[in-house]
């Protein structure tokens, strides 16, 4: 869900899979593109707020393990 092609990919397996007609896709779309944002707006803020308690060097090391996991 991190990319627009994996969401492109998972929107596309859903309405091949479902058969959704053309109203349902569009409106499954509007959805999913809500909970993108929804779920991109909470790893954001979390991440924030993980950083605010953080030292200097834990951020470094917290930084690292976020690229580490985005492999």
């Amino acid at each position: 869900f991190e990319t627009a092609q994996g969401q492109t990919l998972y929107f596309e397996r859903l309405q091949k899979e479902l058969n959704l007609s053309a109203a349902q896709s569009e409106q499954v779309k509007s959805i999913l593109n809500d909970f993108w944002q929804y779920y991109r707006t909470v790893l954001s803020e979390g991440r924030t707020r993980i950083e605010q308690v953080l030292s200097a060097d834990q951020r470094l090391k917290f930084e690292h393990l976020l690229q580490e996991q985005k492999r």
